[in-house]
């Protein structure tokens, strides 16, 4: 793990934070991309990708204090240290969508359309940012009976796998999420599907890929639903996958009785 990317003097340039800053800078080009290919200035999807982002943090760091109380409550200041990880994503993802459909609804952007670009480069900054997890070791896997398990001497790691190898889960959802994006971009762009099954696709693909990694995940900061039978983020996965099979079938719907 490298933690710090790279120390000039005394300043420190942290992984999670570069990774984070570099998911961001590329979802803002993406994001530019795809409102001019659908004909779009792409000026107010600027002005909504950094929206996206301040709630998106705002969101990701308060949902991790209320799975972690305890922590804070004993060290309060660090509250703040989001640079050393501590996002919990679908907060994050939840707070974001809604201050921007919000942002959106009052420039009287399209809805549909604008929820589409929005998810695509949601999902192309977060695979940079799982990168800035592996980085940083949080958000670590559990133990990897395979070759390719890494070791991690960080202070996330759990203490029961300590000197184990691990899975690095961080790196097989970074992979399956540049996969989602890459399916997004094309839908989008290409005009491939009607305006919100972009949405709805990302829904339900991270939704399965969120439920299926946390199978893989060792650190101890899941949360508990249904009486520890999932996770908080298997729990949040599962009622999203409903919602989003719901949204294509009102579509199909609404479709047929046009």
């Amino acid at each position: 793990m490298f933690p710090v990317l790279l120390q000039i003097g005394t300043m420190k340039i942290y992984s999670y934070g570069f990774f984070i800053a570099l998911g961001y800078i590329s979802a803002l080009g993406l994001g530019r991309y795809l409102a001019r290919a659908r004909g779009f200035d792409p000026a107010p999807f600027m002005d909504l990708a950094f929206i996206a982002i301040v709630s998106g943090v705002i969101g990701a760091r308060a949902l991790y204090i209320i799975t972690e109380p305890a922590q804070f409550i004993a060290h309060p200041g660090s509250v703040f240290d989001v640079w050393n990880g501590g996002l919990v994503f679908y907060g994050g993802f939840l707070l974001a969508m809604i201050v921007c459909l919000a942002y959106g609804r009052w420039k009287k952007m399209p809805l549909l359309l604008t929820t589409d670009i929005v998810v695509t480069g949601v999902a192309f900054a977060h695979a940079f940012g799982r990168i800035g997890c592996f980085a940083a070791g949080c958000c670590h896997g559990n133990y990897c009976p395979y070759p390719w398990g890494i070791h991690n001497d960080t202070e996330f790691v759990n203490p029961a796998l300590k000197g184990q190898p691990l899975h690095p889960v961080q790196l097989y959802e970074s992979a399956a999420l540049f996969a989602l994006s890459l399916l997004l971009t094309w839908m989008v762009a290409k005009r491939k599907v009607k305006s919100g099954l972009g949405a709805l696709t990302y829904l339900m693909g991270y939704a399965a890929i969120r439920f299926v990694m946390e199978f893989y995940r060792g650190d101890d900061d899941r949360g508990v639903v249904l009486g520890g039978t999932l996770s908080t983020s298997q729990g949040i996965a599962l009622a999203l996958f409903i919602l989003g099979c719901g949204g294509i079938l009102v579509g199909r719907f609404r479709s047929k009785n046009l």
